[in-house]
């Protein structure tokens, strides 16, 4: 799981956008996608630090019959 994360990581992955954008003839589109990206990655991560809530967690019947 490490290395999918790391392969998927927003800066990484922002690497992978701009070498297609050297490689590219269209870079308008990928300039405007890479740009997005940053956007919503800064975004992202400020909005996870506001709210800084865990993720809920699944109950079991079990445990929801004795309650």
């Amino acid at each position: 799981m490490n290395i999918v994360s790391n392969l998927f990581n927003p800066i990484v992955c922002a690497g992978y956008v701009m070498a297609f954008y050297l490689l590219s003839h269209r870079r308008f589109e990928i300039l405007v996608f890479l740009i997005w990206f940053i956007f919503l990655s800064v975004f992202l991560t400020f909005m996870k630090s506001l709210i800084q809530q865990a993720r809920p967690y699944w109950m079991d019947i079990a445990d929801v019959k004795m309650l």
